[in-house]
């Protein structure tokens, strides 16, 4: 398994329980649950929840429904909603080179990226957010949507919903993280002009290629890497 798609993994805060449940997406069409950590030294267990033959998962976001989106990166490219009980998965829509996707807590939006320039955001307005509800996209999204590129991006490689108001960063905007530029880019609303939060993607030095993006409860933007380092930029910019 790539850092990246480690990294891409988001969390479930269960309902019933302080714990968290992690899901992990695999380039070979599978999504997998974490079982067991086994820290600091041991490997840990996973099961397998999910496979899907013909695509190539990438990031994932866990709805607190328990469905998972993930993003895959097949030719023509799409996002999916699965569910970790039954294995089955739908197509929510078509998104070419898809990569990152994340949805907003407070709203229930869904946006999504892909490495072929496009932003992409579902909304749940008016339709109830099951797997699949009549008359809306499988997982409970309006049939309209909106879609978009941002000047001076050649190639997406995540997006999420701030979680907190901190530093550039306020709780709702959307962040950002193109490969060609390595940049942070934030948006305040899904059609404003993008303002640079970081340039430049470096550490002691040297330029690195990003490969996926959270932010932790502080406000502190985490950023995965090709290299194989994980930076951390408290306060969501300045220097990790």
């Amino acid at each position: 398994v790539s850092l990246a798609a480690l990294f891409a993994a988001d969390t479930l805060w269960a309902q019933s329980s302080p714990f968290e449940t992690v899901y992990f997406a695999q380039p070979n069409n599978r999504i997998l649950k974490v079982v067991e950590f086994q820290l600091p030294q041991g490997p840990g267990s996973a099961q397998t929840v999910v496979v899907e033959p013909g695509n190539f998962f990438q990031g994932l976001v866990v709805r607190q429904d328990n469905l998972i989106f993930v993003a895959s990166k097949t030719i023509k490219g799409s996002i999916q909603v699965c569910d970790p009980v039954s294995g089955h998965c739908k197509n929510v829509i078509a998104l070419k080179e898809a990569e990152g996707l994340h949805i907003s807590s407070m709203t229930g939006a869904l946006v999504a990226v892909s490495d072929d320039e496009d932003l992409l955001k579902l909304d749940p307005t008016g339709c109830a957010q099951t797997f699949e509800s009549p008359g809306c996209r499988p997982g409970g999204y309006q049939t309209a949507f909106q879609k978009r590129k941002v000047p001076g991006v050649k190639d997406f490689v995540d997006v999420k919903f701030a979680r907190t108001t901190k530093g550039p960063f306020s709780q709702g905007d959307i962040a950002l993280l193109s490969r060609n530029p390595a940049k942070l880019l934030k948006l305040t609303s899904f059609g404003a002009a993008p303002t640079t939060v970081l340039s430049q993607i470096k550490f002691n030095g040297k330029s690195l290629i990003p490969t996926g993006l959270a932010f932790n409860s502080a406000g502190d933007a985490l950023i995965s890497t090709f290299e194989g380092l994980l930076l951390r930029y408290p306060g969501g910019n300045g220097a990790p």
